[in-house]
């Protein structure tokens, strides 16, 4: 009696959590008509023309005072925010809505060509001298799991190439236009399973933390190079541990690569470049109290994610 009973609210609960995904899903995609060139003629049809990424964040994101769990299954607001054949105002979007939940789920969105997969997608990487995929925390990169999404271009531009011979016509896809969604399979396999461990390897290894440091952070380092400070470990990782996941272990090979980045960046700024000396100016303004090196750092780290 109490199996079946269990068993009877377990299915309520599950019809009730997939009927609150589906009005979620709803609230966050914004439909329209929307007129656009397609050749020479002028077409105009309901789509996506945008996302609520703020309403997203706020119900999705753990560290929000309004976090639903309940509608945090990923794969089923996948199935229903991507609806074959449906159409969206660009690739853009898509993508953008794609990173929003690979970000709480812990994946990281790949774009290739036609389609967007899960980081795992394709085939194990074998880069170790016994044949095995190399380790990481998370395990193998890749693990050829099946999320992905394919994506129609519903316009293409008609152009005869420099090198053609025969003035034939080639067609080049406009990713800016209206797009249509394929088949679609919003589920992890293979055993991939998302995780904080795996979006910090991945991202580790394409080297995003360090190529997708802020202009303020740069700035903030060569300004110290300027002033004769000499770039340590501690300095650069009080300047971007404020930035980066607090999960994120931060290396001697990272503080090596951003001092690299920062000595490269350094050679290009000169006082013809108003936006860097417009900073060195602002933060060059110390009190005339003895100020730590290590709090002014990371005071202006804050500043870089919450400026004022």
């Amino acid at each position: 009696m109490y199996v079946f009973l269990f068993y009877v609210i377990s299915v309520v609960t599950m019809i009730f959590n997939e009927a609150a995904i589906v009005l979620f899903c709803q609230e966050l995609k914004i439909l329209g008509d929307f007129t656009y060139s397609n050749g020479k003629k002028e077409v105009t049809q309901h789509m996506v023309t945008g996302f609520n990424h703020e309403l997203s964040s706020t119900l999705i994101s753990r560290n929000s005072k309004t976090h639903d769990p309940s509608i945090c299954d990923f794969g089923s607001i996948g199935n229903h925010l991507f609806k074959q054949n449906e159409i969206w105002i660009n690739r853009d979007l898509i993508k953008s809505v794609c990173d929003i939940f690979a970000k709480y789920e812990g994946w990281d969105a790949a774009l290739i060509k036609k389609k967007i997969v899960c980081n795992r997608w394709g085939k194990e990487r074998v880069r170790t001298k016994d044949g095995s995929a190399r380790p990481t925390k998370a395990g193998p990169l890749k693990k050829q799991c099946e999320w992905i999404l394919n994506i129609k271009p519903l316009v293409k531009e008609s152009y005869v190439p420099e090198e053609s011979k025969t003035n034939r016509l080639s067609y080049k896809d406009q990713w800016d236009k209206p797009v249509m969604i394929g088949v679609a399979s919003t589920q992890h396999t293979n055993g991939c399973h998302p995780c904080r461990a795996n979006r910090v390897s991945v991202t580790q290894a394409s080297g995003n933390y360090v190529r997708k440091l802020p202009t303020r952070a740069i700035f903030t380092l060569c300004n110290y190079a300027d002033q004769g400070i000499k770039l340590t470990h501690q300095l650069i990782k009080a300047i971007i541990s404020p930035l980066w996941p607090k999960h994120k272990p931060i290396s001697g090979k990272d503080t090596f690569s951003i001092r690299i980045k920062v000595l490269r960046a350094k050679l290009h700024f000169n006082n013809t470049d108003k936006d860097y000396e417009a900073f060195k100016e602002l933060v060059n303004r110390i009190p005339g109290k003895s100020v730590s090196l290590k709090k002014l750092a990371r005071a202006f780290a804050l500043e870089l994610l919450y400026p004022t």
